[in-house]
């Protein structure tokens, strides 16, 4: 796999990482390589961190094709990462790729463009208890279209986040809202896959569930509404 590095013009230090929170900073660069029908992957590129340019017609704002996974880097001696379970991660990011109608991504290849960026953002990667550097692939489709199918073209990147736990209070118990109404998953459905779908339609349940003084939502299963089907 070619990987371009394009410099970086003014880099920022990672200097600021005392309170974390979590998906909150990002680092210096970002990974990228687009799909085509005819040229498959290509133009794969570690980047600067930047805005995407996405036409107003990309499918994925109308027909949301779009999946993602979360993967974490921790500090090692001599200036290297430890990955948990990345191989685990690409196999479900492909798994989701393709019940969304997406091209699928060589495992190898990409493990090999997240171990770039890594090496190039180590200093990016937190050492405080209960802390990582957060690597967030994703695929979106890019083609302009509203018709409602497969879009041909599609971007990937890979942008990092150095995090603190997930919730504030660390892994002390957490109050948790069981969803009786509202179910996250149905047989069939893209309920395995990692997509913006699902997490946006569990949103509003959330959000209620968080007025109420909780901090996750526990869903039932969407025949019976009796048995547990996972946590947030």
């Amino acid at each position: 796999m070619q990987i371009r590095i394009e410099p970086l013009a003014d880099p920022r230090p990672a200097e600021f990482l005392r309170e974390l929170g979590f998906g909150r900073y990002f680092t210096n660069r970002m990974f990228t390589q687009r799909y085509s029908p005819e040229d498959g992957w290509h133009s794969a590129a570690v980047v600067p961190y930047q805005p995407l340019a996405l036409d107003p017609a990309s499918h994925v704002l109308h027909c949301g094709q779009d999946v993602f996974e979360g993967i974490k880097a921790y500090p090692r001696p001599q200036s290297q990462a430890s990955f948990f379970r990345i191989d685990r991660n690409v196999t479900r990011f492909n798994r989701s790729a393709k019940r969304m109608g997406m091209p699928e991504i060589d495992t190898g290849m990409h493990v090999e463009a997240i171990e770039t960026l890594i090496r190039l953002e180590r200093d990016w990667i937190p050492t405080q208890p209960g802390s990582a550097l957060y690597i967030r692939p994703v695929m979106v489709a890019t083609e302009p279209t509203l018709e409602v199918r497969a879009s041909r073209t599609f971007l990937h990147f890979v942008i990092l986040s150095p995090v603190g736990p997930y919730f504030g209070t660390g892994l002390a118990p957490v109050p948790v809202f069981i969803s009786h109404d509202y179910v996250r998953a149905v047989r069939g459905g893209t309920g395995e896959a990692k997509t913006i779908a699902n997490y946006a339609g569990s949103i509003f349940v959330t959000e209620e569930a968080r007025a109420r003084g909780f901090q996750q939502v526990l869903w039932l299963d969407a025949v019976d509404r009796r048995f547990v089907e996972e946590v947030g």
